[in-house]
């Protein structure tokens, strides 16, 4: 009798168990839909690192990743290539169109033409390949002294694709129902920077773009991963 009792409570004990390790899966894979692998692989611009340089005549960056081949902001991520991209803005105004210079890259020298971003005034050119964040960057422009940049996002204790996981816990609810409603949506994670105080900080930006024209986005600080600011339509 004693022997029948224990095996029927082990019995009822063990289905228990069962059903608890049931019920975690669901939860566990009905959150694997948006973890950090699923929202970078709908990241349409990924910045993985992040230089910057300053002489007398321009501030300068360079800033490495991958985007869509075909980049349109229509709320759906498509196939990614690498880019390298430098981005000159001088202190003056300059009434041409292009300068041609050469961007130094350790050991490899691209001889390229920087472009008039018509946006906001800069000069551009996508070497269209990452960089290590440990290789050196020269840029040298026509007519002008050479500028060293250096690695900043090295300094940083909250790398890229730890800030894509931070924004994705911050803007949950908005996935989630981005999801619900059967919508898709693309995400874009890039540095800004700006001077405080004399003091040059950055941040990332991470913005969320569904294809029913609703976004999110979060400002992060890469120091120690705190949210900034938060903002979302509906």
């Amino acid at each position: 009798m004693v022997k029948k009792l224990l095996s029927n409570k082990m019995v009822k004990i063990s289905a228990i168990a069962l059903c608890v390790v049931f019920i975690c899966s669901i939860f566990v894979f009905s959150g694997c839909n948006l973890n950090t692998k699923t929202i970078l692989e709908n990241t349409s611009d990924f910045c993985h690192c992040f230089f910057y340089g300053e002489s007398e005549f321009a501030q300068i960056e360079f800033s490495c990743g991958q985007r869509e081949c075909e980049f349109e902001y229509d709320g759906k991520s498509t196939k990614k290539i690498d880019y390298g991209v430098v981005k000159v803005m001088f202190f003056e105004d300059k009434t041409q169109e292009v300068f041609p210079a050469q961007i130094i890259i350790s050991d490899q020298v691209f001889d390229v033409q920087l472009e008039k971003n018509p946006f906001d005034a800069s000069f551009m050119f996508d070497i269209e390949k990452q960089v290590e964040t440990n290789q050196n960057i020269i840029i040298k422009i026509e007519g002008y002294e050479q500028c060293e940049l250096e690695c900043v996002s090295n300094l940083w204790k909250i790398g890229a694709t730890k800030a894509v996981e931070l924004s994705g816990v911050c803007l949950k609810d908005f996935l989630n129902n981005t999801k619900q409603q059967g919508e898709s949506f693309e995400c874009y994670l890039n540095v800004v920077h700006n001077v405080q105080n004399g003091e040059r900080l950055y941040f990332y930006t991470f913005m969320v773009k569904t294809t029913n024209f609703k976004s999110a986005s979060v400002v992060i600080s890469p120091i120690n991963g705190e949210i900034l600011v938060k903002c979302q339509t509906n």
